[in-house]
């Protein structure tokens, strides 16, 4: 095992303690604090987009997207993997923010090297 690898990368915190980490595994990690859960690359850009979505979205009780993100009594909530999210308007502004600034930053990360950890 290579020790010098680090277990994550932080791409992104904000003043409400939440974090989105690149893991060494290449997977990204929403860590909300007390709740955190780690999704692949492909499924963050999903999330990310999906959020995005809401905010664009007028407001007004339904679907907005593949049943995945519904806006419910003034707040978004979004199900994944059997995980249910649930953000308020400021805070859903504040989850996108947060993952503006992960894409930003993952944009300037070096490549991880191989999960095996051969140079090959």
């Amino acid at each position: 095992m290579n020790f010098n690898l680090a277990p994550y990368h932080l791409l992104a915190r904000n003043n409400h303690n939440w974090r989105i980490l690149q893991l060494s595994d290449g997977r990204v990690q929403l860590d909300f604090g007390p709740f955190a859960m780690a999704v692949t690359w492909p499924d963050f850009r999903l999330l990310h987009s999906l959020a995005e979505a809401a905010l664009a979205a007028p407001a007004r009780p339904g679907r907005l997207l593949m049943l995945e993100m519904r806006r419910v009594f003034g707040s978004i909530r979004l199900v994944y993997a059997d995980t249910l999210l649930r953000f308020r308007q400021v805070e859903l502004l504040t989850f996108v923010d947060l993952c503006r600034k992960a894409v930003t930053a993952l944009d300037s990360v070096p490549a991880l090297p191989p999960s095996d950890n051969s140079l090959n």
